[in-house]
């Protein structure tokens, strides 16, 4: 039988963007506090910000700096910039970054965050493993999958 420990664990707090490593954190029904709190939208037709269109998102890291009274991330640049989501100058340098014109958008009160179908992401190193001889020729990244949590198995074999 293979034992499975946690290698790491991410939050992202804008939906898309790189994200921060945690050393602990706690599981809500919503999943990680303030994972995916924050999304892109495009300025000009309301429509959110997809990841065929973000080309180099995983390039701009986003990290939770305060929870309260009201929460705040920061994303950085590859060029070193960083700028915080009250930052009004945020919307301008994301739309140069992708060449499009997108806005971020706050996840509202109680409303759910800009989940996928499920409030947390798992992914087992085995299955990285598995998928990547299913395709040698591309380079398979955990942070392609932006999984909440990485799992580290005892056998090195996918289940």
């Amino acid at each position: 039988m293979t034992a499975y420990s946690i290698q790491e664990i991410r939050r992202f707090p804008v939906k898309l963007l790189g994200g921060e490593t945690l050393e602990s954190t706690h599981l809500t029904a919503q999943g990680l506090p303030y994972d995916r709190h924050w999304a892109l939208f495009r300025s000009d037709t309301g429509a959110r910000f997809r990841s065929a269109e973000a080309l180099g998102a995983l390039d701009l890291n986003a990290r939770l700096l305060r929870e309260n009274p009201r929460p705040v991330a920061e994303i950085s640049f590859p060029d070193g910039r960083a700028l915080a989501t009250d930052d009004n100058r945020l919307d301008n340098a994301i739309s140069e970054y992708f060449c499009l014109p997108l806005t971020l958008r706050e996840c509202e009160g109680n409303a759910r965050p800009f989940h996928y179908d499920s409030p947390i992401t798992l992914l087992a190193e085995a299955s990285l493993r598995f998928l990547q001889q299913e395709v040698p020729h591309s380079l398979l990244s955990n942070r392609r999958f932006r999984a909440n949590i990485l799992l580290a198995d005892s056998e090195g074999k996918a289940e």
